[in-house]
């Protein structure tokens, strides 16, 4: 029966659920700033216990946005715990999109102080099965919201958009369930990939990552009374400001870029970049006449991003191109002091031989490679630091050395 018509056509029926062990004489209730749920003040919600740890509690609410909290309460009605993290959204618009009206009552499952995340990409992928999208963290020392600490697939939604030329363009979909504390407020970073079955290779979108920063919750509520939110609303999230509504943070991108750009510190035969992924990006090398790469990534590197180091030999040998591996780790100023002297050292060996041309790599071509870089500018060259780090930022604007590291190891004379 559909009871927010019949009863008060002014109302909405709610239906909460979550899952919580509670203690002997414990219980959980709901507060929110609306008046049925007590205005924060007042514990007027019960919920009622049912087989398997599941508590229930059925609210007719007169607005169709509003915040709330699950709270677990003793025997005299102390609140004992609040859930952690921010306030829940409801929205009850989004939650018509996302089909969690039945019968006229809407259903809310959620999960203490957790939340979905769901991500969609519009990106041409064909029928072929070797391909397949991924979405991950780009960096492996934090994991901040990939419990799986590693690539969650993603799913065709069936459905497709004709663009010009005929391309068929697909909408894929991921998800991943995420803890709520820590991560408002702060960027959170992210990035797709390309997983190929048969050749075992991941070819990832390129930096700089992906951002998007959860909003408080509290701001969507006052624009809502204030009637400043969008209409019609909008399921999928497109903005870097994202909020968590009604248990989901539904996120679309657009636009995954895989192209291999690299830069080359002209006048030194040296190039720099990010790293190699696939076979096309070892071709580019060979058509700018590089001879030799240097590559400064650390076996942790490899794992994280997936790099089949084997296959990527194979391609630089098929295009006569001579890989010497040195790694450095990343994030680690005193591993790149240790080592920045030796990674130029290789730089000026190589060069030294003539007709040679070098591409120095790390994994986004930013700090390690660009260091290498600098200090074989320094150590070989005469540059003073400034000079070289302002030499290099000119030809690969990306550039962001470790001066302390390059300092030290300029003067290790």
């Amino acid at each position: 029966m559909d009871r927010t018509r019949e009863e008060d056509p002014q109302q909405d029926v709610v239906n909460f659920q979550i899952e919580y062990l509670t203690q002997f004489g414990q219980s959980v209730m709901i507060m929110g700033d609306i008046g049925e749920l007590g205005h924060w003040k007042h514990l007027l919600c019960e919920m009622e216990w049912h087989e398997g740890n599941i508590w229930k509690a059925t609210v007719d609410v007169s607005s169709r946005v509003f915040c709330y909290k699950y709270v677990v309460v003793d025997q005299s009605d102390t609140i004992i715990r609040w859930e952690e993290g921010y306030n829940r959204i409801c929205d009850l618009d989004i939650a018509d999109k996302q089909g969690l009206c039945q019968d006229g009552e809407y259903q809310f499952e959620d999960k203490w102080g957790r939340f979905e995340m769901v991500f969609k990409l519009i990106h041409p992928l064909s029928d072929d099965m070797n391909r397949i999208l991924r979405v991950s963290e780009p960096n492996a020392t934090s994991y901040q919201w990939n419990e799986m600490k590693k690539p969650v697939e993603m799913h065709c939604t069936g459905k497709e958009r004709l663009f010009a030329g005929s391309d068929k363009i697909k909408a894929y979909q991921g998800y991943s369930l995420i803890k709520q504390k820590r991560i408002y407020c702060q960027p959170i970073n992210y990035m797709y990939s390309l997983h190929y079955l048969k050749e075992n290779i991941t070819v990832f979108e390129r930096d700089p990552n992906r951002v998007m920063i959860i909003q408080n919750p509290d701001e969507y509520s006052a624009k809502a009374i204030r009637g400043l939110l969008k209409t019609p609303k909008n399921l999928w999230q497109t903005s870097e400001q994202v909020f968590i509504i009604n248990g989901y943070l539904f996120k679309k991108d657009h636009n995954f870029v895989d192209e291999f750009k690299i830069d080359e510190i002209e006048g030194y035969n040296i190039f720099v970049g990010p790293h190699p992924q696939q076979k096309h990006d070892i071709k580019v090398l060979a058509k700018h006449g590089i001879t030799d790469v240097l590559c400064l990534q650390t076996k942790d590197d490899f794992i994280w991003k997936e790099v089949n180091f084997y296959k990527l030999n194979e391609y630089y040998q098929e295009n006569e191109i001579r890989l010497t591996h040195n790694p450095i780790t990343d994030f680690d100023e005193e591993d790149l002091k240790v080592k920045l002297r030796a990674a130029s050292g290789i730089v000026s060996n190589i060069l030294e031989k003539g007709n040679s041309k070098i591409y120095v790599h790390c994994t986004a071509g930013m700090t390690r490679s660009t260091s290498t870089i600098i200090t074989y500018l320094c150590l070989y060259h005469g540059f003073s630091i400034g000079s070289a780090c302002e030499l290099v930022k000119y030809h690969h604007p990306i550039s962001s050395p470790s001066k302390a590291a390059i300092s030290a190891a300029v003067k290790q004379d």
